[in-house]
């Protein structure tokens, strides 16, 4: 399961119709506010994860850090955490597994992307952002670092190095292994966006909490170093601000993600079917 690091949902400010609305006009004010005092309320660390390989941003470096069979365990938890077996429309073919085994972990370090996220990360950084465990459903991600530090041990290290003020957050997303080193070296294709199951959330980044959600869409490679494998990318994302909304509406995805006032959209059919949160 390849651990990758820079997705950037956020859109950033856009006018519809060349006006704004009254939330979007509230954060251009604090980002031109606090632009002008040469600052932000949230403390922005340049540095490089603390557990990564590769720390000098003053090089340009892109390698695929396989991590040891003693990490394995750690993400196998994280699997078996957030592993439902619930299936949905999305999973085409053969039974829902009883569970996801973990047979390598691969970090993704690569300087440009995560200088990306960085430059992504400071112009959130100026709004505040409702928390997710302010919105309607079931509260925190299933991939949060837990509050207890035994029980935070027994998990992987990235889970606490986050932002929690912007909604910074771990989710997976499902590919074939070649696909997902893909996007490691790139990042996400926009669009490529829905090319596999469709966009019942609007175009973007589909990603989950869930692994179980996202191994819907994971795709045996048929040949080379991983064939017959499946791939799960676990991706440090900013979710910022986020539209809410149980059912597909389409025009009425757009018309708030074009206002500007958000930078993701939660598609929570949890709520309304008992299957998955999916981040948008």
């Amino acid at each position: 399961m390849p651990n990758m690091m820079g997705t950037t949902p956020g859109k950033g400010i856009s006018p519809q119709r060349g006006r704004f609305s009254p939330l979007a006009l509230e954060r251009l004010a604090a980002l031109m506010e606090r632009a002008s005092a040469g600052g932000s309320d949230v403390a922005l660390a340049r540095a490089t994860p603390s557990y990564w390989k590769n720390r000098d941003l003053n090089l340009v470096f892109d390698e695929k850090v396989k991590l040891t069979s003693e990490q394995i365990p750690k993400f196998q938890k994280l699997l078996d955490a957030t592993f439902k077996k619930k299936a949905t429309r999305d999973r085409k073919g053969g039974e829902t597994p009883k569970r996801l085994k973990v047979e390598h972990v691969i970090r993704m370090e690569d300087s440009n992307l995560w200088l990306r996220f960085l430059a992504k990360r400071k112009e959130m950084a100026v709004f505040t952002h409702a928390p997710l465990t302010q919105l309607p459903g079931s509260g925190q991600a299933k991939t949060a670092r837990p509050m207890s530090d035994t029980e935070a041990a027994l998990l992987p290290d990235c889970l606490g190095e986050l932002m929690t003020e912007l909604n910074e957050t771990y989710l997976f997303h499902g590919s074939g292994p070649a696909g997902a080193l893909a996007i490691g070296e790139n990042g996400f294709d926009m669009a490529r966006a829905g090319t596999n199951v469709g966009t019942m959330f609007g175009a973007g980044a589909y990603l989950a909490e869930a692994s179980s959600k996202r191994d819907e869409y994971a795709a045996e490679d048929s040949s080379g170093v991983f064939a017959g494998k499946r791939a799960l990318l676990l991706c440090r994302t900013l979710l910022g601000s986020m539209f809410y909304i149980t059912e597909s509406d389409i025009p009425k995805i757009r018309r708030a993600m074009s206002s500007g006032a958000y930078d993701a959209v939660l598609g929570d059919r949890e709520c309304l079917r008992d299957t998955y949160r999916e981040l948008v």
